[in-house]
């Protein structure tokens, strides 16, 4: 539900989203959650040629191949996203489960 939820952020807020893996190399933050069972979901503003910049420790990795615009934009769509998973959340926890008739 992570991703759906994110998805819906971006779209609300007219984001495009692109799936840019981090396989083949790259580690991941979420990988420790995700050893352990925890809903997880990696979020970045990487395309394919900055992602090569990740997976050549030899290449050029100077803060001038950040673009800030880039940069703020991910920030302001992931700030949006946590406060809406902050209040998604909670009214999930709240809301009565269902449960099955007993037979």
């Amino acid at each position: 539900e992570l991703w759906l939820d994110f998805a819906a952020t971006a779209r609300a807020l007219g984001h495009p989203l692109r799936d840019i893996s981090f396989e083949g190399g790259v580690p991941s933050d979420a990988e420790p959650f995700r050893t352990w069972g925890l809903p997880s979901i990696t979020l970045h503003s990487h395309d394919q040629d900055s992602l090569a910049l990740l997976r050549d420790a030899t290449r050029d990795r100077s803060l001038a191949r950040i673009d800030p615009d880039r940069y703020v934009e991910s920030f302001r769509l992931i700030a949006i996203y946590l406060a809406y998973l902050d209040q998604a959340l909670t009214a999930r926890a709240a809301a009565p489960h269902s449960v099955a008739p007993t037979p």
